[in-house]
């Protein structure tokens, strides 16, 4: 079961609709946005049709993966799949999903679950033990609210956008020329909404990783194949990389460059889906 990253507009109001959401079937909070619109869109037909109808009746080991957004929905749809199992409702009296027949793996997922909770709780230590996280280098979605603030958030985000403008012939100075202010209208409307500036203190104060963390890198450092005059060079990205299994992912999620915005391009770069594959797929043997 495959789950994409965020596609539209919807999505990404989804993934800043972080307000923890308790639910006594589970026994700890998750990630509101992301579990309530599983409810409304997947969850039923994960439930009948891929679990009461396939997995379980064929005996088939169930892998639910995703990236970014989809990566919380693999881990919020295992947590509800097990949940239901612990209620021991209709089709999952066998208690089917264990250690043995489930696996959640994530590409670069935000953190949707209560921290702690692979001590405390019995869905936490199973979700604990089969769950595979990857992060590719400096992949800035994983970190929030752990190694990255909302301001270092905005600083990246503020450096990516000037980035790109100046990318844009013109369009710089057209507008300083008419005072059109389009940075800091893109940085108003994505950070300037209430559940915005609430996420970064829930993000840190409620959600925290679980499972096994291993980092994506490359193996060697960028080589330059021209230059064209000060400040003015083309570098090449070597398809050698290599993957490190990371014991403490607290450590790892915190792990960023000192200056907020030194490599804003390349940390955004980092979170794309075709990226992680590309470092899977030379990875070294």
């Amino acid at each position: 079961l495959v789950y994409r990253g965020s596609y539209d507009v919807m999505d990404w109001l989804t993934n800043v609709q972080a307000n923890p959401l308790r639910l006594s079937e589970i026994g700890f909070k998750v990630h509101s946005g992301m579990y309530c619109s599983l409810q409304q869109h997947a969850l039923d037909v994960v439930i009948h049709e891929l679990c009461a109808n396939y997995v379980i009746p064929s005996k088939k080991k169930l892998i639910i993966c995703g990236h970014s957004l989809g990566g919380g929905y693999a881990l919020l749809s295992a947590t509800h799949i097990l949940s239901l199992q612990q209620q021991q409702k209709k089709m999952w009296q066998s208690n089917y999903f264990n250690q043995q027949n489930l696996r959640i793996v994530t590409f670069g997922s935000p953190l949707v679950l209560e921290k702690g909770v692979a001590e405390t709780n019995k869905i936490g230590r199973i979700l604990a033990a089969v769950t595979t996280n990857f992060i590719n280098q400096f992949d800035v979605i994983p970190r929030v609210g752990e190694g990255i603030s909302l301001e270092y958030l905005k600083k990246i985000t503020e450096k990516s956008i000037a980035d790109s403008m100046n990318k844009v012939p013109g369009l710089k100075q057209v507008d300083s020329m008419f005072n059109l202010g389009i940075q800091e209208k893109i940085q108003n409307v994505l950070f300037e909404r209430e559940d915005v500036k609430n996420m970064d203190k829930v993000q840190t104060e409620i959600y925290g990783p679980i499972g096994a963390y291993y980092l994506l890198m490359s193996r060697e450092k960028p080589l330059q194949v021209h230059s064209y005059g000060k400040n003015r060079h083309v570098f090449v990205r070597q398809l050698k990389g290599q993957c490190l299994y990371m014991p403490d992912p607290t450590k790892l999620l915190q792990s960023l460059p000192k200056r907020a915005g030194l490599f804003a391009h390349q940390m955004f770069f980092d979170h794309c889906m075709n990226n992680y594959l590309t470092a899977l797929y030379f990875m070294e043997k």
